[in-house]
């Protein structure tokens, strides 16, 4: 599709990565260097199968560069390590922050910590403060995961792999993108762990848990299978061929009636209707 006559103007193609993952505390000593390569293996790789399927469709989306936005909480440790290593590769950054930005710094490991938030936050192309209470933290960190699985297509986890230990933290996160449907790239904190996929679409007649066989695509030890993430990025993307200059066709539920053009980005993923 390529006149503007022919439906609402195209909208530029956009691909959401956001991560979760552990404070600095439960990162093994040494392990840094590692979980950076690998967040950045991901990275790069995900961002190859988006410009392939770019290029694919063109004609559905603006003529506009892809672009392409990680999606951080920006705490101490794995967020921070996923933010930097995001922005050195070019990605726009958008911080979700689970209360107002001073306080939640002071909650931060050490100085070291705050000083790296100062610097993410000026690099951030949106900044979006939860209306958390600091006096209520568990209920102000579920918030801010759920929110950064709302705003992400692929979630990466830089986690233990253990079931969650509480509330608010990575392993109810997990949980939460999977029972959601959205794909999660596992990045595991041993050095000799592999990377996966874990996603409910390798099982989808069932609710699933992170632990359970039938959600993991085994890849290469400590690498992601290429040939597994062109899938996965077109999958969470939810593209099925040819949308509608970059509009969908909005059809009330009761009646299933057309009634208008909506853009795709005012679209919650189980309102679209996609039309090939």
């Amino acid at each position: 599709m390529t006149s503007s006559a022919a439906g609402p103007p195209p909208v530029p193609f956009v691909l959401c990565v956001g991560v979760t993952g552990h404070r600095a505390d439960v990162l093994p000593a040494g392990s840094v260097p590692v979980l950076r390569e690998r967040v950045r293996d991901v990275l790069l790789q995900i961002e190859e199968s988006g410009r392939a399927l770019l290029a694919a469709e063109r004609n559905s989306f603006a003529l506009f560069e892809p672009r392409l936005r990680f999606v951080s909480p920006i705490a101490d440790g794995a967020d921070q390590i996923a933010a930097d290593v995001a922005l050195e590769l070019g990605w726009e950054l958008q911080a979700i922050l689970p209360f107002e930005r001073t306080q939640y710094r002071e909650s931060l490991a050490n100085h070291g910590a705050k000083e790296r938030f100062d610097e993410l936050l000026e690099q951030a192309d949106c900044l979006l403060e939860l209306p958390g209470d600091p006096g209520h933290t568990l209920d102000a960190y579920v918030m801010t995961g759920r929110a950064t699985v709302a705003h992400s297509d692929v979630l990466i986890a830089i986690w233990d792999g253990l079931p969650p230990r509480g509330r608010g933290g990575t392993g109810e996160v997990v949980q939460l993108a999977l029972t959601r449907g959205t794909a999660i790239v596992h990045v595991p904190l041993s050095p000799g762990g592999d990377t996966r996929i874990l996603w409910s679409a390798f099982d989808p007649t069932v609710i699933t848990v992170a632990d359970d066989p039938g959600v993991a695509s085994s890849d290469q030890p400590g690498k992601l299978q290429v040939s597994s993430v062109p899938g996965l990025v077109i999958g969470s993307l939810g593209f099925k061929g040819r949308i509608a200059g970059g509009y969908a066709l909005e059809v009330d539920r009761s009646h299933g009636f057309p009634i208008g053009w909506r853009h795709l980005l005012d679209f919650q993923v189980h309102d679209w209707i996609l039309i090939d």
